[in-house]
């Protein structure tokens, strides 16, 4: 069986702008659009054109890039839900430090530790006091409750937490105070702050962004039609696809019958698409119960699939046990020769099954990153206690690829495991297939 687990190494492979920074310069290019006219392909990506000159001459050669056009409409109103998202501001405060969707995830989890030590800060205000709105500063004056930095409070501000009490952009001392809104009871602060609330309103927020995102991949990416045939060697051969991306980008360019099973969502104009952070340790993200931004979260509530290697591997344990719970029952001096001629019969045929089971898996465009280790357990876990006749390709871009991914192995896997596969021939490491070549 051949299995192909892609990630979005996959889709850049192909030229597609599928990189966490192609898509929030797009959104910035509409945010700052002025012209009420439709927007192209060199209008979306205009920044990009000079600075990614080599990767977007490849998208122009590759794809029909005319048929990109966002109407006035859908400019105006991409342009409202940028303007009034949390995250979206949010993220482009840090737009310096987020270049991929690794980064992205981090200050996912950097935004919500801040949240969290500001919504305790408030609670034990609170219960000290009967009292928690006090004036948020930049600096400390000796009558100051809150004291975020400059940065922090930037941050806060962005995710709707804190309002800024007057605008001093040059200024480095700011006041602010908590957003009204949030209160048990809008204004009366007597009854507390509803942490609740604010960290569902965040959630929803997220969801929006999520909805930009999934919108970005709909009015560009499944529109970049192909100029010709991409040729990806023995993609006829693949039995099954495993896809950490959103797009659709095998089922349009090659087998069409293929199965695929989307892990993180599939973009579609009803999506369900996953984007978060892997897991929350922190105990204050604990203590407020901030399990809606995690991924394994939104992937059991909107009902992604969540079988991964599972069902392969159990059948083939469920083999492996047979044949060892009747090679026991042949043992057993007391059976009758007719029995044990049934018994030899049904050890033949498992153990051809067996003989016969074979599973190359190929990873292409997955940065084996920890945010996925459960994936990567899984895959080699096989082969653990015997020869499970399963091989892993895990294809690279480049020789900085390659000394990546393998560091990010190791790290998960540890190098005894990793040390073992390669001098047992289990895994490979191969250059990225050639998809342009005629031959």
């Amino acid at each position: 069986m051949n299995i192909l687990i892609i990630g979005n190494g996959f889709d850049l492979s192909h030229y597609l702008p599928t990189k966490y920074d192609h898509f929030m310069a797009a959104m910035h290019s509409i945010e700052d659009n002025t012209s009420d006219v439709q927007m192209g392909f060199d209008d979306i990506f205009k920044k990009l054109l000079i600075s990614e000159k080599y990767f977007f001459e490849k998208t122009r050669e590759l794809y029909d890039v005319n048929c990109i056009k966002l109407s006035t409409e859908l400019v105006k109103d991409l342009k409202f839900r940028l303007i009034e998202n949390c995250w979206y501001k949010y993220f482009s405060l840090h737009s310096k430090e987020i270049r991929t969707w690794i980064d992205f995830e981090q200050k996912i989890e950097e935004a919500l530790i801040l949240v969290a030590d500001i919504l305790n800060k408030i609670e034990k205000k609170y219960e000290d006091t009967g009292k928690f709105n006090d004036e948020i500063y930049t600096l400390s004056p000796s009558n100051s409750k809150y004291y975020f930095p400059t940065l922090q409070f930037q941050l806060l501000k962005c995710l709707g937490l804190i309002k800024s009490k007057y605008d001093q952009p040059n200024n480095d001392y700011k006041e602010g105070y908590l957003t009204k809104e949030f209160f048990i009871v809008e204004g009366q602060e007597k009854f507390g702050f509803n942490s609740r609330k604010f960290l569902s309103s965040l959630q929803k927020e997220l969801n929006n962004f999520i909805d930009l995102f999934n919108l970005y991949i709909q009015e560009i990416i499944k529109n970049l039609n192909p100029n010709f045939y991409f040729n990806f060697p023995n993609s006829n051969n693949i039995n099954k696809v495993f896809s950490f991306n959103y797009t659709n980008t095998f089922e349009r360019f090659y087998k069409k019958n293929t199965i695929i099973e989307y892990l993180h969502g599939r973009s579609d104009t009803q999506h369900n698409l996953v984007l978060g952070i892997s897991d929350i340790y922190n105990p204050s993200l604990l203590n407020l119960k901030m399990y809606g931004f995690t991924k394994y979260h939104q992937k059991i509530f909107k009902e992604t699939q969540y079988n991964f290697l599972n069902d392969i591997i159990l059948n083939y344990n469920k083999l492996q046990n047979e044949l060892t719970k009747l090679e026991s029952e042949l043992a057993l001096k007391f059976s009758l020769p007719i029995d044990r001629e049934g018994l030899y019969r049904e050890i033949r045929v498992i153990k051809s099954q067996i003989k016969n089971f074979k599973l190359n898996i190929s990873i292409w465009g997955h940065s084996l990153d920890v945010s996925d280790e459960v994936y990567i357990n899984e895959i080699f876990s096989l082969n653990e206690d015997r020869d499970d006749n399963v091989q892993v390709t895990i294809y690279y871009f480049d020789e900085n690829a390659k000394f990546e991914l393998l560091a990010n192995l190791i790290h998960i896997l540890k190098k005894d495991k990793v040390e073992k596969w390669m001098k047992n021939k289990w895994l490979y490491f191969k250059k990225n297939p050639d998809l342009f070549s005629k031959n």
